[in-house]
């Protein structure tokens, strides 16, 4: 199997967080990794693991930084995450070399409403 191949699915399943965090914007805080306690957090963290080589040993990171902000306009308040994924594997011929992951990373930003005045 080709890097090109890993490369591409640690693309898609990075994209598949992501698009659950967005529709659950609300409990975001809930999908850290390491750390988090939601359910479609884990699923997918094992999912990850499982399709990735050497998954086990390089388990993949999401990171997720928060900024407050105000609206000018006066309307409500909003924070807006700024969310990193990280996918990590090792093909077999790295492993035995000893070189470190390979890794896929994507960033987004995710804006939560005090309200739905945003």
């Amino acid at each position: 199997v080709s890097e090109a191949k890993y490369r591409t699915d640690a693309s898609f399943l990075a994209n598949e967080i992501l698009g659950q965090m967005w529709a659950n914007r609300a409990n975001i805080a809930q999908y850290q990794f390491p750390g988090g306690a939601n359910n479609d957090m884990i699923a997918w963290t094992n999912k990850v693991i499982a399709a990735m080589p050497d998954g086990a040993a390089n388990p993949p990171q999401i990171t997720i930084a928060s900024v407050a902000g105000a609206n000018p306009s006066g309307a409500a308040p909003y924070t807006v995450h700024n969310v990193t994924v990280v996918v990590r594997w090792r093909l077999p011929a790295d492993v035995s070399a000893g070189r470190a992951a390979r890794n896929f990373t994507t960033t987004a930003q995710m804006q939560v409403c005090a309200s739905n005045l945003c």
